[in-house]
């Protein structure tokens, strides 16, 4: 797909498959996708929730990964960062908020490593 000329369309899919690879990494690791909050009830992890249990697991499985995953918990993780999940729901809920191709570039491809975690090499 082209970022240059679909750029709204590149994000809403760069949000599905970042999406769709934590909750299958999840569901094929045995990773509750829920805890107990301050009160003792169940409630449902937001998606940087899940993907942040995600990163440490397969850190825990295999350190050596942690480098390979900097550039997702920075691009994708940090809520200020233009390719952010927070960044990616705003680029398909506001019509005001427009990505630029080269951001979504670079968050596909520091998705990568999590996208390999999930569904193996090519």
């Amino acid at each position: 797909m082209d970022a240059n000329r679909f750029t709204v369309s590149a994000a809403f899919v760069l949000r599905s498959f970042v999406e769709l690879a934590i909750n299958d990494y999840m569901e094929s690791n045995k990773i509750p996708k829920t805890e107990k909050n301050g009160n003792g009830a169940t409630v449902d992890l937001d998606l940087t929730q899940k993907a942040d249990k995600v990163l440490k697991h397969i850190v825990a499985v295999d350190n050596s990964k942690n480098a390979d995953l900097r550039g997702f918990r920075n691009n994708i993780l940090t809520k200020t960062s233009a390719t952010s999940i927070q960044s990616l729901n705003g680029f398909v809920h506001n019509k005001f908020q427009i990505p630029t191709a080269d951001a979504l570039r670079a968050g596909w491809d520091c998705s990568v490593p999590v996208f390999i975690a999930a569904y193996g090499s090519a």
